[in-house]
């Protein structure tokens, strides 16, 4: 007699389960439009022969191409990546917070990992005396012009509920201009150059 044992298969099929929606989502846009976020980070870095700390946001990229055709590599075209970032002002200041905004586009992503890099320069890293994560912050990632990817990842922890996120937007939008052009994509610092590996070439607006 054959016997069957089902319950061998309920640890795969409870994990298939409890795989947050989210997560779901994620991965159907990232295998509709080959591209998703795979890791956010902040730091400092030192342009070489110089002691002053450049405050760093990079956003890596998997690609997994949406075009091209067979054989050969596929690629994603004109992924564009758009970051919002909300600073807490040190004690003494006016304004309690300080939003950033910048972008950057690529012409053409191959199948791998890419990453986009954004500066603020060492005045404002003195000044603002920034250091470790943004308060706040939004990644949305763009390709072909249609937005490509809904991910949890996209929003700092600070961000997690909808009230939140839509204070951040507003706030975003009404105070970020007063400091357009101060957060630099990696293309126009003195980075330009620096990291030669899966860093995409870019439109230059």
């Amino acid at each position: 007699m054959v016997s069957f044992r089902p319950l061998a298969l309920l640890p795969a099929l409870a994990a298939l389960v409890l795989q947050p929606a989210a997560d779901l989502r994620a991965q159907e846009e990232e295998a509709a439009s080959g591209v998703s976020i795979r890791s956010i980070s902040f730091g400092t870095e030192r342009p070489q022969g110089t002691t002053d700390d450049w405050y760093v946001m990079t956003v890596e990229l998997n690609v997994r191409g949406s075009g091209g055709g067979t054989p050969g590599p596929r690629f994603s075209d004109r992924v564009r990546v758009v970051v919002s970032l909300g600073f807490q002002n040190p004690r003494g200041l006016e304004e309690e917070f300080a939003f950033y905004r910048s972008e950057a586009e690529a012409v053409s992503i191959e199948t791998g990992r890419a990453y986009f890099r954004f500066y603020l320069a060492p005045s404002i890293v003195r000044r603002d005396q920034l250091r470790g994560n943004p308060h706040s912050y939004r990644v949305q990632v763009f390709a072909d012009g249609a937005p490509v990817v809904e991910d949890p990842r996209e929003w700092s922890a600070s961000l997690a509920s909808p009230r939140a996120r839509q204070s951040f937007e507003q706030r975003v939008s009404a105070e970020g201009g007063r400091n357009d052009g101060i957060l630099q994509p990696q293309y126009l610092t003195p980075f330009w150059l620096a990291h030669p590996r899966a860093t995409p070439y870019f439109l230059r607006r």
